[in-house]
This record gives C-alpha cells, sequence and structure tokens, in this order.
C-alpha cells in the first residue's frame, strides 16, 4: 500500500501488523513491524510520533538476529534530530546505521544512510563532506541502476532467444509431421504442403517482428543508459559539467594533448553565504546559475568549464602560445565578466564579485600526474585572492 501511496490503507495494515506481533511475542516480527511503522511515519513526515516508534524498535532489534530492522530504525532517530535540529545527534545516528549496514551488506539501505548523513552535513554547512557522501550515494545509485539495466537487458536477450527456439522446434515439428503423414491424393499433398510453407512464413514473419521489436527495445536501453551517464556528469541546477566530469576528463581524455599547456582556475564567489542568509536558497540558486552563464559566455573553445562545488567553479584553461594577450588579462576578463553589471534576481539587483586562484601554465602530461597538487596551489591562491580584499586574482608562484 506504501509503494502505491495509497498512505491510508498502508497505515490500518501497519497498525494491525505491529498488534498481530505483539501477540505473538515474536521479537524479530515485532521490529520488522516498527520499522514499516517507522518508515510510514517519515514518509508522512510524522516526526513526533516517529521518535518512539523507532526508539522501541532500536531497543527490540538488539535481541534479534536480523539487524537490518536496527540500523534502519537508527536511520529514523536520524531523521527525527535533523528535523528537530540536532544535527550532532543525526550524524550519530547516521553514521552508526552506516557502519552497521557496510557490516550487513545492505546496499540498498547503506546508500540510504549516505543520503542522510549528506543532508546533515548540509544543514551542517561542511559542503565538501556533504558533496562527498552525495557523490558516494548518487555513484551507488547509479551502479545499481546500471546493473538493472544489464540485467533487464540479458532476461530480454534470453526470453528472445528461448522464443525464438520454441518456434523453430514447433516449425520443425510440424514440418515432420506434415512429411510422415501418408496422403492418399496428390491433391491433399499439395495443400498440406501449401500450409506448411503458409505456417513457416507465418512463423518467420513473427520471428522478424519479434527481432525487431527486441533491437528497438535493447536501443532504447541503451539510449536510458546514455541519459544516465549525461545526468551524472552534469550539474543538475546549472546545466554545466560537474565534478566527476573534469576529474574524468583529466585521466582519461587531457591525455591525448600531452604537448599542450593548460592553466587550472578556481573561481568561487564573493559573500555568497550571505546572499543564502540573507535572501534564501532559491535566490542563490539563481545566482549560481547567472554566474554560470557568464562563465560560459567567456571561456574559449577548448576551455572547459565545471561547477566544482556549491558556489565554487573550475576552468581548465587552455594557452596558446600566439595569443597576444597575457594571462593576467584573461584572468581580469572573468572578474570583470561577473563584476560589470549587477545580476538581476526576484529579491534583488545583486553587485557581486568572484575570487580566482589561478596555477602556473603547464603541459597536458604534467597537469595529469599533478592534478592534486595543482589543486592545492589554486585553492590556496585562491585563498590569497579572498584576503587581498577579493573581486582580483592571483596566479600561485609554483
Amino acid at each position: 500500500m506504501l509503494e502505491i501511496n495509497d498512505i491510508e490503507a498502508a497505515t490500518q495494515y501497519s497498525e494491525k501488523s505491529i498488534a498481530v506481533a505483539r501477540e505473538s511475542n515474536n521479537s524479530q516480527l515485532i521490529v520488522n513491524a516498527l520499522m514499516t511503522q517507522t518508515h510510514l511515519l517519515i514518509g508522512q513526515q510524522l516526526f513526533a510520533e516517529v521518535e518512539p516508534v523507532a526508539m522501541e524498535c532500536v531497543e527490540i532489534a538488539k535481541q534479534v538476529h536480523d539487524q537490518l530492522p536496527y540500523n534502519e530504525c537508527l536511520m529514523g532517530l536520524g531523521e527525527v534530530s535533523l528535523f528537530k535540529g540536532d544535527t550532532a545527534t543525526a550524524g550519530d545516528y547516521a553514521n552508526n546505521a552506516m557502519a552497521g549496514l557496510k557490516a550487513i551488506d545492505n546496499q540498498d539501505s547503506l546508500l540510504k544512510s549516505y543520503e542522510l548523513l549528506a543532508r546533515v552535513y548540509q544543514a551542517q554547512q561542511r559542503y565538501p563532506e556533504a558533496i562527498e557522501q552525495l557523490i558516494t550515494y548518487y555513484e551507488g545509485t547509479q551502479k545499481l541502476l546500471f546493473n538493472q539495466r544489464e540485467e533487464q537487458l540479458f532476461a530480454l536477450k534470453a526470453q528472445y532467444e528461448g522464443q525464438l527456439q520454441d518456434e523453430k522446434i514447433a516449425l520443425l515439428t510440424a514440418e515432420n509431421e506434415l512429411k510422415a503423414a501418408t496422403l492418399d491424393k496428390k491433391e491433399l499433398q499439395e495443400s498440406l504442403w501449401l500450409l506448411a510453407l503458409a505456417i513457416l512464413a507465418i512463423g518467420l514473419v513473427l520471428l522478424i517482428r519479434r527481432y525487431f521489436l527486441t533491437e528497438k527495445n535493447i536501443d532504447s536501453l541503451r539510449s536510458t543508459n546514455k541519459s544516465l551517464y549525461k545526468a551524472s556528469n552534469n550539474d543538475q541546477l546549472t546545466g554545466l559539467h560537474n565534478r566527476r566530469y573534469i576529474e574524468h576528463f583529466i585521466h582519461h581524455e587531457l591525455t591525448a594533448f600531452p604537448n599542450a599547456y593548460y592553466c587550472m582556475l578556481m573561481i568561487d564567489c564573493d559573500n555568497f553565504k550571505k546572499v543564502n542568509d540573507t535572501y534564501g536558497h532559491d535566490i542563490g540558486d539563481v545566482v549560481l546559475t547567472e554566474i554560470a552563464k557568464r562563465l560560459s559566455a567567456s571561456i574559449r573553445k577548448g576551455d572547459v568549464l565545471v561547477r566544482w562545488g556549491g558556489e565554487e567553479f573550475i576552468i581548465l584553461l587552455q594557452i596558446d602560445a600566439a595569443e597576444s594577450i597575457s594571462l593576467e588579462e584573461v584572468l581580469s576578463r572573468y572578474n570583470q565578466a561577473i563584476s560589470t553589471e549587477a545580476i538581476s534576481t526576484p529579491a534583488a539587483n545583486l553587485a557581486l564579485t568572484v575570487s580566482i586562484g589561478a596555477s602556473q601554465p603547464i603541459t597536458a602530461k604534467r597537469q595529469v600526474e599533478e592534478w592534486d597538487s595543482i589543486l592545492k596551489l589554486a585553492d590556496t591562491a585562491l585563498y590569497q585572492a579572498k584576503q587581498a580584499g577579493r573581486n582580483c586574482a592571483v596566479i600561485a608562484e609554483k
């Protein structure tokens, strides 16, 4: 009932299940029923009612062999603590549940614990850790989806091959029966042969039709997988590539240009937290989307722009030795792209700036080999730009 969103019926069945389980005095049945009730109440956001149910579930679950209800109900208590604003307790519950789910190797519930911990870190404004948990959650989810797609594909192929074999056997059986029959009249023999040919023709038509339908389904699955890949490599808010994309690009595609020179820019929106605190996260999203548009309009062919996370962006800047413009002038252009014109939002026109930290131009080969070190250099230069008063760019010394 919960799966088909019939909350009223689900509630009735859950309450009956708890009553029956208590009458049986079976601890395993009781914790299973309490776990289901916990999920149901969380789905309705009835957090005040969740806490006593989840607490009872945790206490009884300590006595049973199956530890899934124990860890599921721990996450339920984490949801309650997060709703109350007690993020420290919520984090403890989420981490304990995660450790328990890893021990019993329950991937579906483990992914839920990553997502819960990400929301806890986000509420604590620990954005890098929140992003790390979300990446683990989304990568695990994508892996499950790909595995399910692959299983569907294999099942579809097996079904097609089985049906093809059955129809071949049926056709051969019909043909053998026709050949084995003793006919007294030539006209009857000819009629039967014509019938056999008709059956064969119909069977072939059906096989061909089934083959094309199967190919169509396989193409649809492939298209869905491509869409999933695109979704996992693009930022949903700004439409830019994301962190996962640039890391893949650095380690798998940049190696094709070992002698080209690149410079890595780390760009951060100045005083962005103040925008969120003053106008709300919806306005913050409008600001990030506009900054992404302006940066996109400023990059050249060969440059790579991604949203690194939060209010941070990265540009992998291709250096052309034939260009007369200096790196400092390029960086200034990006500062001006944001600061020259106020950003229009439904709340107000906001005059915003960005700070930029840049690495020294190096070959693509070194960019691949020293990626982590270059990130740290650019991040340090970004910090120096912030210390220098913001709305400026600093190039790392090394």
